[in-house]
């Protein structure tokens, strides 16, 4: 049996900022982001490719936003688990955590006068603690919860132009729209795949295992939105509509979180936990180049073919070929995965 070659081959991305392919993240109506790896720092990063027509708007709208919000409740980036896939059932620590941390953070983007826009479930991140080799991260230890994708939020405009101009993005409708997605988003947590059919017994069921004070945070939180469109708030000052109507709310919710997180044993979250082995870091590479090139599965281009060792570093590329020349890629930035959230900002177009 032979000595195995410690040569692979793998997609390379020769931009200003070079990288090599690691897996496909997902795509959505903007575009298609992938997960790189730097070939200079050896870091982690999102690569999203965009539609030509929306490259000089939509993007360099999302880049304007994250780029003048800070909290830490909002990433770049992180991995996702799809637990709606998997039909599993947050303990109810986990759903207080989950409302308090969305509330907390559109809060902050309204009092920026920014609109998420597009708050969905899988628009929602979980970011587990990560910890040390001296200090691994216990099983009781809770996740945070992160909202992401800013590709259709916007800037609420002032509060006359809103009235003068009654669109569809306008103060009023758009924190209507936020706070429903807020809602909907938590009942997906608590109700699983039936949360869209609230009279079937699998969703009573679903919802039965929760205290009554849980339900009754939810109602609230699914009734705001008609309280607000019943009572025409308007808003006077930078993000007094919203913290108006939320605020109360998310005192009640901070102190029932402090509350389950006091009472009883702590949960135990490896249940719900992602395993290592599933969040794949490594260069996607194949031992020759003419496997990677027959592969059924090709990543956004254009890349070019590189040889890598073993541990996925780089040891040479032929530039002199590029394929899927005709795909424009931009960089809208990335997060460092290991041990921590430093970020680093790709803004240039690449390709």
């Amino acid at each position: 049996m032979g000595a195995q070659s410690r040569t692979r081959y793998a997609y390379y991305y020769p931009d200003k900022h070079p990288s090599l392919f690691v897996s496909f993240l997902g795509a959505g109506h903007q575009g298609t982001a992938i997960l790189v790896r730097s070939t200079v720092n050896h870091k982690l990063y999102v690569r999203k490719r965009t539609r030509p027509s929306i490259h000089h708007a939509a993007a360099k709208v999302s880049n304007e936003t994250t780029n003048t919000i800070a909290h830490p409740h909002i990433p770049r980036l992180i991995s996702q688990t799809p637990y709606r896939q998997r039909s599993l059932f947050l303990p109810e620590p986990l759903i207080w955590r989950l409302m308090h941390h969305i509330l907390t953070t559109m809060l902050y983007l309204h009092t920026k006068n920014i609109a998420h826009g597009d708050l969905i479930i899988d628009n929602i991140f979980v970011h587990w603690p990560v910890g040390t080799t001296d200090w691994p991260a216990e099983p009781t230890s809770p996740p945070d919860f992160l909202i992401g994708d800013f590709g259709c939020s916007y800037t609420l405009p002032p509060d006359h132009a809103a009235k003068r101009q009654h669109r569809v993005t306008d103060t009023h409708q758009a924190i209507h729209k936020d706070l429903a997605s807020v809602s909907e988003c938590v009942d997906i947590a608590m109700a699983g795949p039936w949360h869209d059919v609230d009279e079937t017994a699998q969703a009573i069921r679903a919802k039965a295992r929760y205290s009554g004070a849980l339900l009754r945070a939810s109602e609230t939180l699914a009734q705001l939105p008609g309280l607000l469109q019943r009572f025409k708030v308007s808003r006077t000052e930078d993000g007094e509509m919203f913290d108006r109507v939320v605020k109360p709310l998310k005192l009640e919710i901070e102190c029932a979180l402090k509350e389950a997180e006091r009472m009883g044993p702590k949960p135990d979250y490896t249940r719900v936990r992602p395993r290592s082995r599933e969040l794949n870091r490594g260069a996607f590479s194949y031992e020759t180049s003419e496997d990677l090139l027959a592969c059924s599965f090709r990543p956004p281009g254009p890349w070019c073919i590189a040889e890598v060792d073993l541990d996925g570093r780089l040891k040479e590329v032929d530039l002199g070929r590029r394929f899927c020349e005709e795909e424009a890629m931009v960089t809208l930035g990335g997060i460092e995965m290991e041990g921590g959230q430093v970020w680093e900002e790709w803004p240039e177009a690449c390709g």
